[in-house]
């Protein structure tokens, strides 16, 4: 506002008394509030596979909407393709995805029509899902959904030109996705216990005292 003025008058401290009538005037002051910036609260770390998920749309590409659907433990990504974001769409892929999987404790979305929808409420009641929406024009708040959507994007865009449909390069990037998931969480339980081999003797010395205690019983039955 003083910038603009300085184009057309100027007398000596006029930018001091631009300040003061703007500070008088009650629809500056209502035009002029932005929104007080709430500190986002990071997610608690999930205990278990599928106790929470994180969703989101990725699209239009191509004509096509992707449903991204991460595990906030495992990170482990699905991916299901439909011409249409409609309530009955996501529903009907929810539940492609949860027959594979079983049905997730806690469902992390924002407030899209198709999350948001009664119907969507009603099938994630019915199932005992928990829905957690966040904040409007924060995606952010979304972040495990929205970082997924996003390596998608890139990595179908990368692939464009390459050979085979879509349906295939999608596949590839899913389980290049879900293979690095695998990664990941052997990583973190390699950082637990400190030692990457003394988690892979653990899970070897068990195999095998599971193996000779069969071999045990077996002989016991023999004699």
């Amino acid at each position: 506002m003083k910038t603009l003025a300085r184009e057309y008058v100027f007398w000596k401290n006029m930018g001091q008394d631009i300040e003061n009538v703007v500070k008088r005037c009650d629809q500056c002051q209502r035009a002029g509030k932005l929104p007080r910036k709430v500190p986002l609260e990071p997610w608690p770390n999930a205990e278990k596979p599928w106790k929470r998920i994180h969703a989101d749309y990725a699209g239009p590409m191509g004509g096509w909407y992707y449903l991204i659907v991460v595990d906030s433990f495992s990170k482990w990504p699905e991916i299901s393709a439909t011409r249409k974001i409609t309530s009955q769409a996501t529903i009907e892929m929810f539940d492609d995805i949860f027959s594979r999987n079983g049905f997730p404790e806690e469902l992390v979305t924002d407030n899209g029509l198709q999350f948001a929808a009664s119907s969507t409420k009603e099938y994630c009641a019915r199932n005992g899902i928990k829905q957690i929406f966040t904040a409007p024009y924060m995606p952010m708040s979304n972040g495990q959904a929205e970082r997924f959507v996003d390596t998608f994007k890139r990595s179908l865009k990368k692939m464009s030109e390459e050979e085979g449909s879509t349906g295939q390069k999608i596949r590839t990037i899913l389980r290049t996705l879900q293979e690095a998931s695998k990664l990941t969480k052997i990583r973190e339980m390699a950082i637990q216990f400190n030692d990457l081999a003394k988690v892979i003797h653990e899970a070897v010395k068990a195999a095998l005292l599971q193996t000779a205690d069969s071999q045990k019983a077996l002989i016991k039955d023999l004699i």
